[in-house]
């Protein structure tokens, strides 16, 4: 196994920030091609008639029940500028910290919203608790890595201070 070098952790850090970013594209592509366009597409068909509450209803529980969805996405995201900031070639850096803590809060904030809006109401859920006990999971790894993420911006700003008085 080859050591880790900075040099080698920059060219890993570009490689994530490029998958990160191809996995963005994707999600957001996905939501809109496999979830909102049905719903958008009956919206425009029904101006102007009878049906256009019925379609509006549509589209606004459609966004409503993939605003997990779009967190997840903000997830991938802010991982990627996190890898931006490692490629650039400040790994321990309080800037760091903070975006290893949003990635924390937004999956967070996806498992919040999915018990929410999710279908946990349906009744093989009820019966196997998988989907909530799944949420409840993410819920703890997300909060996790936003402790990970303050701990590591707290040191950078020590680290920082100190180089500073030296």
């Amino acid at each position: 196994m080859k050591a880790l070098t900075i040099d080698r952790l920059h060219a890993e850090s570009q490689r994530l920030k490029s998958l990160f970013g191809w996995a963005v594209g994707l999600g957001a592509f996905l939501l809109f091609s496999q979830i909102l366009y049905v719903p958008l597409k009956g919206l425009i068909f029904a101006i102007g008639t009878p049906d256009m509450v019925g379609a509006s209803a549509m589209i606004m529980e459609t966004a409503v029940r993939s605003l997990p969805a779009v967190a997840l996405i903000a997830a991938l995201w802010t991982a990627r500028q996190l890898f931006e900031v490692y490629s650039g070639g400040t790994i321990l850096s309080a800037r760091g910290g903070r975006l290893i803590g949003r990635v924390g809060d937004w999956l967070t904030v996806s498992a919040i919203l999915a018990l929410a809006v999710g279908p946990a109401n349906d009744r093989m859920d009820a019966v196997t608790g998988a989907y909530i006990t799944t949420q409840i999971a993410l819920i703890c790894v997300g909060l996790a890595i936003r402790l990970l993420g303050r701990v590591q911006a707290v040191a950078a700003d020590i680290a920082a201070d100190h180089a500073q008085i030296v």
